[in-house]
């Protein structure tokens, strides 16, 4: 593809054409699309005349193709076409010219074993001292004065090359020619010696002929590892024999890891190499710098082949590692179920202890969540009821780390599900203790599978029930199992007395709060400082909580410790939304604590917390109107605007400006005063667009107020027999002059139906009648 016409007729060896192409003036060194000149071309094919011509035409010998960056002397030697390549030498190419991997045409040849083509450049002058030969390419070279230990990359001589090849004759011809025997590879290559290189690909003639020249047996890489070492990794089982046989170490030590060559064919599951170890006497005792004998790595993998090689070998099955662990407990950490039938048919102690910490192999595969390993224990016997140093069972030990899998196994094999530990936790309690620490998405199937199990559900960890745990999570899957398991939905904390309710209601957790009300979730319950879970959501601010417990029949008038109700709490958070929600619920805006402070005390109070005056003002305001009794005292005889002057008198303690507040207190009266003429205008003039506020008049502070759709009905019957406004009739509607709570929110009611002003509203409608 883009070829010119000269590449077409130097491709394809029409001699003839090419002259002819040349005088119409085209380009000797066109590149087509992979960036090959005619005489590229030509050299493929070996078209010796097109080569000549081109040559004559003075094609540029120096460039290389893109494909596989090769000149055409290197592509020329390849094919092994010695006129080609007498005809380029001929024309002043370069033969020691370098690819873009330093590779010469003399490399080339020689990896292509062109020995014509290898005499050739050497004649020409390239460097005899070439890498990478083979068979007669090797030997051609040898036969020009090559130097037989030249290296390669990786510090690589072509006995390396030849060695680990298996060419047998080019290895005679080297070692004839003096090879050195015990030059290293560098470490990036392993640093093999041609022994080592041999060795593990199995050439076992090769061995023999290196041994024989004076191979040292036993020299050590940087690494510490010898021959051996090497070729128990490759499960040569004839060349281990062969080096055994010529005297190399069967039980040499490698410095840093203490391996011996039967321990590296234990790791690499190298069943042959491991046999004929043995036959030669191999240590089937010997321990590694961790503590480990050849079967404690075995044990490691899921071989079964080298386990009972080992075992045939005479290893102790129940012997313990410098860790105190026999090779059972080291297959089921690592869930090897080939590897654990194969302990114990051959007779492991399925019950024997670690010594660390007394974990049995089940507790140790029930921690680390493999349920199959389990089962194959559970089948030989192990002991359910077996505990560790911290009196575990396996049970807890499944529950600790949320495998679900291995709790099932467990369970159904007879495990007790009120095993206690020493810290006398039930596994379902470890679960939950745990349960804060897992991913959001699966935390909960072990507790649940627990429970289906049949759990007791009406425990407490830490002082707390276990329902309060999982409203504090946020869990629903946990809730709803507890509660169909039987767990006590009004359980209190010991510490706090606080019950699920208060928890959910802390932390705003709806889906959670729904459930536990749908339960009959008591919302009564006082706990510490006698707050109610309506008191928890009020200081929270949690609007939604507040209608949730709301509808599930909560008392709004609950008092805690200090007498304080819901909207006490909520004054004192200056939450805006929430007061709204309790004033909206029927909460007493006139109601006392037991310093008769009322919610608008409340509210003034947090100027002295140096909260912004601008939020206290908000609450106040809405407090106003809803009807909240300015003039009210508390139990030192001041009112609410008395409480502020008395800050504002402190401005170096309390800076913030709090005009807006006190003109707020101030204009109170008057503010009701044109509220009830306005009441009584829009109830002549517009009675269907009225429907009355709540009357809190005659209502017990600690009256429980079950449906706010209940409520709102009372409330209407009181009021037909003082007004019947939604029919319409005029009369007297003194009753509701009398009650400040009717006149709450009268100004935006009155701005949305009429579209006029609040208090000039209220003036110019009065003044007009």
């Amino acid at each position: 593809m883009g070829q010119t016409p000269l590449h077409l007729a130097a491709g394809l060896g029409c001699d003839d054409m090419v002259p002819l192409i040349l005088q119409q003036g085209a380009v000797v060194d066109a590149l087509d699309i992979q960036r090959r000149t005619p005489l590229h071309l030509a050299a493929i094919v070996g078209f010796f005349p097109a080569v000549e011509v081109l040559l004559a035409a003075g094609a540029d010998l120096s460039l290389h193709s893109g494909d596989n960056d090769e000149s055409a002397l290197e592509t020329a030697a390849i094919n092994g076409d010695v006129d080609v390549v007498r005809a380029m030498v001929r024309h002043g190419v370069d033969v020691n010219a370098r690819d873009s991997e330093g590779l010469t045409a003399l490399h080339a040849a020689a990896e292509s074993n062109q020995a014509g083509a290898i005499d050739a450049l050497i004649e020409a002058g390239a460097h005899v001292n070439a890498r990478g030969c083979v068979e007669r390419a090797a030997l051609a070279l040898l036969s020009n004065g090559a130097d037989v230990d030249e290296l390669a990359s990786y510090r690589r001589t072509a006995l390396h090359t030849t060695a680990k090849r298996g060419h047998t004759s080019v290895v005679n011809a080297l070692l004839d020619a003096g090879a050195r025997l015990h030059l290293r590879t560098n470490k990036y290559d392993s640093g093999d010696t041609p022994l080592d290189l041999a060795a593990k690909k199995d050439h076992v003639d090769i061995v023999q002929r290196l041994i024989r020249r004076g191979a040292r047996l036993n020299a050590r890489d940087a690494d510490g590892l010898t021959t051996l070492h090497k070729t128990a990794s490759e499960n040569e089982a004839d060349v281990i024999d062969a080096l055994v046989a010529a005297g190399a170490e069967v039980d040499a030590l490698s410095p840093e890891s203490g391996f011996t060559p039967l321990h590296i064919a234990s790791i690499d599951e190298c069943s042959e190499a491991a046999r004929s170890l043995l036959k030669h006497g191999a240590s089937i005792c010997t321990m590694d710098t961790s503590g480990c004998t050849p079967l404690h790595l075995a044990a490691d993998g899921n071989s079964c082949e080298i386990i009972i090689t080992l075992l045939e070998g005479g290893a102790n099955e129940n012997s313990l590692s410098g860790d105190g662990e026999a090779r059972l407990h080291v297959a089921a950490a690592r869930g090897s179920v080939a590897a654990t039938q194969a302990l114990l048919a051959a007779g492991a102690n399925v019950d024997l202890p670690a010594d660390k910490d007394g974990s049995s192999p089940l507790s140790i595969a029930a921690l680390n969540g493999h349920a199959d390993v389990t089962e194959v224990l559970n089948r030989h016997g192990a002991g359910l009821g077996a505990t560790d140093s911290e009196g575990s069972t396996a049970l807890h030990q499944a529950a600790s780390e949320n495998h679900a899998g291995v709790v099932d196994v467990l369970i159904k094999a007879g495990a007790s599900l009120e095993a206690l530990d020493n810290a006398s936790r039930t596994p379902l309690i470890v679960a939950f203790d745990d349960f804060g620490r897992r991913p959001r998405k699966d935390a909960h199937v072990t507790i649940v599978a627990l429970l289906k199990h049949g759990a007791n559900a009406n425990v407490q960890t830490s002082g707390y029930p276990l329902l309060a745990y999982a409203a504090h999570a946020d869990s629903l899957p946990v809730v709803e199992a507890l509660l169909a398991a039987g767990a006590e939905v009004n359980a209190v904390s010991n510490l706090t007395g606080c019950t699920a309710l208060h928890v959910s209601t802390e932390h705003q957790h709806s889906a959670v709060l729904e459930e536990l009300l749908r339960n009959a979730a008591d919302t009564e319950i006082h706990a510490m400082r006698g707050q109610t879970p309506l008191h928890v959501a009020a200081d929270g601010g949690h609007v939604h909580s507040i209608n949730c417990l709301i509808d599930g029949g909560v008392m709004v008038e609950a008092q805690d410790e200090d007498g304080r109700t819901p909207l006490h709490v909520a004054c004192s958070k200056l939450d805006c939304s929430a007061i709204h929600a309790l004033l909206r619920s029927g909460s007493d805006i006139q109601a006392v604590d037991n310093s008769r402070c009322s919610p608008l005390h409340h509210a003034v109070n947090r100027i002295g917390h140096w909260e912004s005056a601008a939020n206290v003002a908000y609450a106040v305001n809405l407090l106003l109107r809803w009807g909240a009794d300015e003039n009210a005292v508390n139990s030192q005889g001041e009112t609410a605007r008395e409480v502020l002057q008395r800050f504002s008198s402190f401005p170096a303690t309390f800076p913030d400006d709090t005009t807006q507040v006190q003109r707020l207190l101030s204009k109170s009266p008057q503010d009701k005063t044109w509220r009830r003429r306005g009441w009584l205008v829009l109830g002549r003039t517009r009675p269907n667009r009225v429907k009355p506020k709540a009357k809190n008049e005659g209502a017990s502070t600690r009256s429980s107020i079950r449906n706010v759709r209940a409520r709102d009905s009372a409330t209407g019957a009181r009021f037909d027999a003082a007004a019947t406004l939604e029919q319409g009739v005029e009369g007297t509607i003194a009753p509701r002059e009398r009650d400040a709570t009717a006149t709450a929110g009268l100004s935006n009611l009155v701005a949305a139906v009429l579209g006029l002003r609040e208090e000039d509203v209220f003036r110019s409608i009065v003044g007009f009648l």
